[in-house]
């Protein structure tokens, strides 16, 4: 996987402070969406980016569905062949604001979901204090299937596998504030259970532990991405 992938949780989040800062402005969630997805995809070049960007937007905005999604399309913006420059300038002047100035601002709520890795601390994961937690993952995964039918769309492999991630984000996060602190040990500790407790629930795709870490790791070194990853799962 590559350094500088994109996660849900990182394009929730985006999604969510321009939401905030766009309030008053009476820009509509798709236009924030499609407009943040081409940015971040010209600026950064990688994968998967609308999708990412569409599946956040469903995620984490009341009352949205597959129409809404479909609503989220860079056909007419791409044939006219607009700069990453021309971009940036019709967000400033439409929505009076830059994107940078999202991603750089952090609320004091916000600095509350902050995580120190450390390099000190327990090599193994105390069981007592997970108390079988992996044990909501079924519940969770029949909950976020749900959530997708009240919307007219699918659960997708992309989808079940947000759960151990957002689930062991949520874990991490409890660990560093209850226990005091939080290494790699523990951190791959509970996404190795998370993960094989989703696998038992869908054994025909099975998830590889590392590639969800990575994924954990990254979520885990912003507060605004542990703070979507926390927000989607009471959503559920």
């Amino acid at each position: 996987m590559e350094s500088d992938f994109l996660t849900r949780n990182e394009a929730r989040s985006i999604l969510v402070s321009i939401a905030n800062q766009c309030n008053s402005n009476s820009i509509s969630i798709q236009e924030i969406t499609t407009y943040t997805a081409l940015w971040y995809m010209k600026r950064k070049s990688t994968a998967y980016t609308k999708f990412v960007f569409t599946s956040a937007m469903v995620d984490m905005f009341t009352g949205l569905n597959a129409v809404n999604e479909s609503n989220v399309d860079f056909s007419m913006i791409l044939k006219n062949d607009l700069t990453f420059d021309q971009i940036n300038q019709y967000i400033r002047t439409n929505w009076k604001f830059s994107i940078e100035e999202c991603l750089n601002r952090t609320t004091r709520e916000e600095l509350d979901f902050q995580v120190r890795m450390s390099a000190f601390g327990a090599t193994e994961l105390n069981r007592d204090w997970f108390n079988d937690a992996d044990r909501f993952i079924h519940p969770l995964l029949a909950s976020y299937q749900n959530f997708k039918l009240e919307r007219d769309m699918p659960l997708k492999n992309d989808d079940i596998q947000q759960i151990p991630i957002d689930y062991s984000v949520a874990l991490c996060y409890n660990h560093y504030k209850q226990v005091g602190f939080l290494n790699v040990f523990v951190c791959s500790a509970i996404v190795r259970l998370l993960t094989a407790a989703t696998n038992a629930c869908t054994k025909p795709n099975p998830i590889e532990s590392k590639n969800i870490e990575k994924i954990v790791l990254k979520d885990l070194s912003n507060p605004k991405m542990v703070k979507a990853a926390i927000d989607f799962i009471n959503r559920l």
